[in-house]
């Protein structure tokens, strides 16, 4: 009896205790913004409270936001009630991110409940920091991408840093500094944008001409260095095309045979609308302010007869990796018809008819390529060949691949020859730099290296291809396999505004194929882009070959998501041709020392 008699008293006091709280905050509101929400639930409350809260924030800085930023339209400047939808809308966006770690009471319970939000004021503006500072993080990435021609990187953050900065208060008075100058953000970032467009070139390479449309082979490159990568679309003489993702310089434009047209108009993306999604702040954000047109994103290109060929990039001369196991093929003639017979068997999506040049495996392979959607042949590829381990690995024929969902990739196909010349495999190439990354690292024997380059060719072809018995069959019973992930964090004392925490899942191989054949069954089609790759040799766990650490950037496109991150595999190769892998890691961003997991993690 006593004992109830405390826990009411106790129970009476600490609600007396919350309620002057409440009032002590009600009652200065110089030093605090709040917002009181009721409902039946506690969560219905607290929705209600937020949105309360939000609405105070924006009246405490709707004079901070300029009209020209939010881009209020002239007609409609003299309404003060849209301009404060408009703030509250925008302000609205930092919800997702920050606003939700305020400070909250529960002054009652359920199936009354009573919430309250507040927010001291001068904790605001450190919400506003927070995106200022993921603004200029954006334009850092993208000068570090456009330095390397990774012309759609480069723009995607350019134009995100761009939208973000809408989204500021003091977006007319932010400001980023280079060379030791400073310069006004919203004047600096829509200048990087027109300057990138400003340096594109491009021009048509080659014509192919089938039987209901014909396809203009394209070359393109950025300060005359052919692009990594570019995100375009064309107009068909009906309507805009898909989007497409052209590799190394080269892209591809389908038109009806039937056209008559005297020049090609194009379109740069710019705003990868899509990728945006997978970041739920950065998605509100664009539905909240209007988009930005860029002009100069619309190309023409008015000379539609062949232009010579644009060098692509320079690989690292492949003479330099003879040696006793390897030998660079200088005669690939042999080749080069049964690649012309495979490439029009993908382009009528008829492998039946050939068959007869490859091994039961490479057949196998060949069928689940020619389901990779619509693949359209490239013209001018120049064919280079290696040999080794009683093989030849020629490469790259060039593909087009299109998809229903409106999304085109280029493609090097890389085939292996066995001793018979017949294909035993079928692989997606690396781009350039990647291979280059490799092909020139002194530090590991010729062999080594092309053991590397096949079997990150054949890992990402694997996953493209959705090829379920191979990833089981490459990875230990034993692996260790890091997932990471994106949680959302409960605030603390120290900290009341960081969002979210990256945490990693460990799995077992057998979680992890399960996993994957869930993925895959949810996906049209996948794509992976390798770059920024180190490699580093370990001692051997089983004694049977050398041990790798690959530490390596991998860009991740699917038709219902896309990320970026770090890749971590540790591979053993007893023989070049049976890898076993037994770490793989992932993490969607390095650690705050610049690192990712590698070798010495394991």
């Amino acid at each position: 009896m006593k004992k109830s008699l405390i826990i009411i008293i106790l129970s009476i006091c600490s609600s007396v205790l919350w309620s002057q709280s409440a009032a002590d905050i009600k009652a200065n509101p110089n030093e605090y913004l709040f917002g009181e929400g009721h409902g039946a639930t506690v969560e219905q409350a607290d929705k209600q409270a937020l949105s309360e809260l939000i609405s105070q924030i924006s009246v405490n800085v709707e004079s901070r936001f300029s009209m020209d930023v939010l881009a209020v339209d002239d007609s409609r400047k003299k309404e003060e009630s849209f301009k404060k939808e408009k703030v509250q809308s925008v302000v609205n966006t930092y919800s997702n991110a920050t606003l939700t770690n305020t400070e909250r009471l529960i002054l009652s319970d359920e199936p009354e409940a009573k919430v309250l939000r507040y927010i001291r004021k001068e904790d605001v503006q450190k919400i506003f920091d927070q995106r200022k500072n993921r603004i200029l993080d954006f334009a850092d990435e993208a000068d570090k991408y456009i330095a390397q021609a990774k012309v759609a990187d480069a723009l995607k953050y350019y134009y995100w840093a761009l939208i973000l900065l809408k989204s500021h208060p003091d977006a007319n008075y932010l400001t980023i500094v280079r060379d030791g100058q400073p310069s006004p953000l919203i004047n600096w970032l829509p200048a990087r944008i027109n300057d990138v467009f400003d340096n594109l070139n491009i021009r048509i390479s080659g014509w192919q001409k089938e039987a209901t449309y014909q396809v203009a082979n394209l070359g393109i490159t950025y300060k005359n260095i052919p692009v990594e990568n570019f995100d375009y679309t064309w107009f068909d003489g009906r309507d805009w095309g898909a989007v497409t993702s052209a590799k190394d310089g080269i892209g591809f434009i389908e038109m009806p045979v039937q056209s008559n047209f005297s020049s090609i108009k194009m379109k740069a993306e710019y705003m990868f609308t899509g990728e945006a999604r997978a970041d739920k702040e950065l998605e509100q954000v664009m539905s909240a302010t209007d988009a930005v047109p860029f002009r100069k994103a619309h190309i023409e290109i008015r000379e539609i007869t062949v232009t010579p060929t644009i060098e692509p990039i320079s690989p690292v001369a492949v003479t330099t990796m003879n040696s006793s196991k390897v030998l660079v093929v200088d005669d690939v003639s042999q080749f080069q018809p049964i690649i012309k017979l495979v490439s029009d068997a993908l382009l009528n999506q008829q492998p039946e008819t050939v068959k007869q040049y490859f091994t039961i495996e490479g057949f196998a392979m060949l069928t689940q390529l020619s389901s990779y959607g619509k693949a359209v042949p490239m013209s001018g590829n120049e064919l280079k060949a290696m040999s080794s381990n009683g093989k030849t690995i020629v490469r790259p024929l060039k593909m087009g691949f299109s998809f229903s969902n409106n999304k085109k990739f280029v493609e090097d196909l890389v085939f292996a020859f066995n001793e018979q010349n017949k294909i035993e495999s079928l692989a997606f190439g690396l781009n350039q730099t990647a291979l280059n990354d490799i092909l020139s690292n002194d530090a590991w024997p010729p062999e080594e290296r092309l053991t590397i380059i096949t079997f990150l060719e054949h890992y990402k072809t694997a996953y493209a291809l959705k090829r379920i018995d191979y990833i089981e069959s490459i990875f230990s019973d034993k692996a260790l396999i890091i997932i990471g992930s994106v949680l959302k964090m409960n605030p603390t004392a120290e900290n009341k505004f960081q969002s979210q925490i990256i945490t990693y899942n460990k799995l077992d191989k057998a979680s992890y194929i399960k996993h994957l054949q869930a993925s895959f069954r949810s996906k049209e089609y996948i794509n992976i882009e390798f770059e920024d790759n180190e490699v580093r040799r370990g001692t051997s766990k089983g004694g049977k070959g050398n041990l790798y650490g690959i530490q390596i950037k991998q860009n991740y496109f699917s038709s219902n998501y896309g990320d970026s991150g770090y890749l971590y595999l540790q591979v053993e190769f007893p023989d070049p041709d049976t890898p076993v892998i037994y770490v793989r890691t992932w993490q969607p961003e390095k650690q705050p020392d610049g690192s990712i997991y590698g070798m010495e993690n394991f």
